[in-house]
């Protein structure tokens, strides 16, 4: 059975994004979390750090709170 033009190029996309030569979405930034951890500890807030390190507000919680389950489950 012949694919349609649309099927085959989903299926080019598809092995592409598999075989790992195309990344999909927005790429990821660096976000370290010892400055995150260290202006949280100095009282600023998630939105002020955010302005202050250029970041989003969803990435810097999304970085404090997963460095802290780090530290916790290192800590047991």
């Amino acid at each position: 059975m012949e694919l349609s033009h649309g099927a085959r190029k989903e299926e080019t996309r598809m092995s592409e994004v598999s075989e790992g030569l195309k990344k999909r979405g927005r790429p990821r930034r660096h976000a370290p979390p010892e400055e995150i951890r260290e202006l949280r500890n100095q009282g600023l807030s998630f939105r002020a750090i955010a302005r202050k390190t250029g970041l989003g507000y969803g990435t810097v919680r999304r970085v404090y709170w997963g460095s802290e389950r780090i530290e916790a489950s290192a800590a047991d």
